[in-house]
């Protein structure tokens, strides 16, 4: 009898070892990706592509955007446009000053986890400027050009247009 209990313990030690040897290769491959993702992002270009085949740069000719995944696994991300209206104070603003912050500017941040079977994080976002995001898990493909600029696609729910932002390595 302790012949087969060697026996199979013997198995069920290949197996774990097996299992963790899997696992150890996809935490790798996250790690991988995850550690191309780590620090700070510049936006470098933006577009809006809909299904017609139109693209429009939604946030303008040259927008402001800042990107920061740490290894922690959080993240912060701003887009703003460069044409926003400035005032002398935040409670200043014009309805029309203000309604346009509030069209040409978003923040949110949250945990991310990285997806390298489907080269994409997910997003799960805790706070946001627009608060229909608070809560939600946004996936987004990432396609490296180079260890230094990624472009960021994420498709915006039920109306078929994709969004394209390309990010470039702070301080690069």
């Amino acid at each position: 009898m302790s012949g087969r209990i060697r026996e199979v313990g013997g198995l069920v030690a290949v197996a774990m070892g097996l299992a963790t040897a899997g696992n150890s290769a996809a935490l790798a491959q996250q790690g991988d990706l995850k550690a191309r993702l780590v620090g700070g992002w510049v936006l470098a270009d933006e577009s809006l592509t809909f299904p017609d085949g139109r693209t429009v740069k939604s946030w303008g000719d040259k927008p402001f955007g800042y990107l920061s995944f740490d290894a922690g696994g959080s993240f912060a991300q701003i887009l703003l446009r460069s044409d926003l209206p400035k005032f002398q104070t935040r409670t200043d603003g014009t309805p029309e000053q203000n309604d346009a912050v509030a069209k040409g500017a978003i923040a949110y941040f949250g945990t991310y986890a990285a997806k390298p079977n489907e080269n994409a994080v997910a997003m799960s976002i805790v706070g946001s400027s627009f608060a229909t995001f608070n809560g939600t898990v946004s996936e987004r493909a990432i396609a490296f050009a180079s260890d230094d600029q990624f472009v960021m696609t994420m498709r915006v729910p039920n109306s078929g247009v994709r969004t394209d932002l390309t990010w470039r390595r702070a301080g690069k």
